[in-house]
């Protein structure tokens, strides 16, 4: 047995600590009192740690760093109440800057299109979303000193291909906080960047980006999906479980899964409540989102 150089430990104060592993990207919070020091823990080999991966063969790969890490390598880690305090002046800011400009130009939104421009568009504000957005969460991991472990593509709101960033779990809620929010900075970014280009020459084709990143910022900063801002805030909060928790616990209220944690259902009367409210309502929305969606497609079809 060794330990597994693919972990990152952080220390939480009180006995308590956050192991993250860079094969899968997972945490786990281990509580009570642990002796790091190798020789100690293969002797005693705690089953805590054997469970999560801690403690692995002898023969057991390293897995290389994603050289991202060594591209983005700030010598200084940045403050994470700072960084957030600097980005929440910039989303604001950028949102005055929205609704200054569309109140003033709304000429924007009655733009000509014709479907050259259309695809054009689209295919500006796909690449806004595919680069810009998840550099933003990049750079703001790597600021804060956490590991990007893999880029990638995935769909996202169950249809949506977007690029994604998976960084290494992190124990420090603040620290996660503030990568999430970084998309959502970018998302604000952009559409102000849309809007100065349309307004400088006056292209079709920015209108379109910029209405269709108006749509995104929709998605991204509802707290009903699994958005960047839900998980900023749920992070802020420190409850970084809890809309997991509550479509988990609501699926098993509507009988629609059999199996849940023993943590769930032993929870106070007032957080069942709130799981409960909370999935009823994602699932309420996310109907509408459907039938809406399916009836537009039928009038489209029938012309």
């Amino acid at each position: 047995m060794k330990i597994n150089e693919n972990f990152v430990v952080e220390t939480m104060g009180d006995n308590r600590y956050f192991f993250s592993n860079r094969e899968n990207g997972k945490g786990y919070y281990i509580t009570g009192r642990l002796e790091l020091d190798e020789a100690m823990l293969l002797k005693k080999q705690p089953p805590s740690l054997v469970k999560i991966g801690y403690l692995v063969p002898a023969d057991h790969q390293v897995r290389d760093r994603n050289r991202i890490n060594d591209i983005l390598n700030f010598k200084q880690e940045t403050n994470a109440g700072k960084l957030l305090g600097w980005m929440v002046a910039g989303i604001i800011l950028s949102f005055f800057s929205i609704i200054f400009l569309s109140l003033n130009h709304k000429e924007i939104f009655a733009t000509e299109l014709n479907t050259m421009s259309g695809i054009q568009g689209a295919i500006l504000f796909f690449i806004g979303i595919l680069f810009v957005h998840e550099v933003f969460h990049i750079i703001a991991a790597r600021m804060q000193q956490i590991e990007v472990i893999k880029v990638g593509f995935r769909l996202k709101y169950y249809f949506f291909p977007i690029a994604y960033v998976r960084i290494l779990a992190t124990g420090h809620n603040l620290k996660r906080a503030n990568v999430a929010l970084a998309g959502n900075l970018a998302d604000v970014l952009l559409a102000n960047a849309y809007m100065l280009l349309f307004l400088n020459f006056q292209e079709p084709i920015y209108a379109i980006a910029f209405s269709l990143q108006l749509t995104m910022l929709f998605f991204n900063y509802n707290l009903l999906l699994p958005t960047d801002f839900t998980i900023f805030l749920l992070s802020l909060i420190k409850k970084p479980d809890f809309r997991a928790n509550a479509i988990a616990y609501t699926k098993f209220k509507l009988k629609v899964s059999k199996k849940i944690k023993e943590s769930l259902l032993q929870a106070g009367r007032g957080v069942r409540f709130a799981y409960l409210a909370y999935g009823l309502v994602f699932y309420g929305f996310l109907a509408t989102l459907m039938v809406t969606f399916a009836i537009n497609i039928y009038h489209i079809l029938r012309g």
